[in-house]
């Protein structure tokens, strides 16, 4: 299991995402409806949190896993799923 994962009861307690645009919720809406469908078994709770900026990022309990500001692009399709999967599965 993933460094990130060791130590909470749930595999993962938490997911924030932090949609960009100040408001389009669309991509992280789809985004948390594919993580919920492969991983609803191990995730605890998902977050929306409305910014600012151009900001799209994604954090597992509390620790930054993707940032378009960082990265300076969206997120390919499934890559932050298969973040994820790297996580759970090992």
């Amino acid at each position: 299991m993933d460094e990130l994962l060791k130590g909470y009861e749930h595999m993962i307690e938490s997911v924030a995402l932090i949609p960009s645009d100040g408001g389009r919720f669309d991509r992280a809406v789809s985004l948390m409806d594919e993580l919920l469908k492969g991983y609803e078994h191990v995730i605890e709770s998902v977050a929306l949190i409305p910014s600012d900026g151009g900001r799209f990022e994604v954090s597992v309990n509390g620790q930054l896993i993707y940032s378009k500001l960082q990265t300076k692009r969206h997120a390919e399709a499934g890559e932050v799923v298969n973040m994820i999967h790297k996580m759970v599965e090992g």
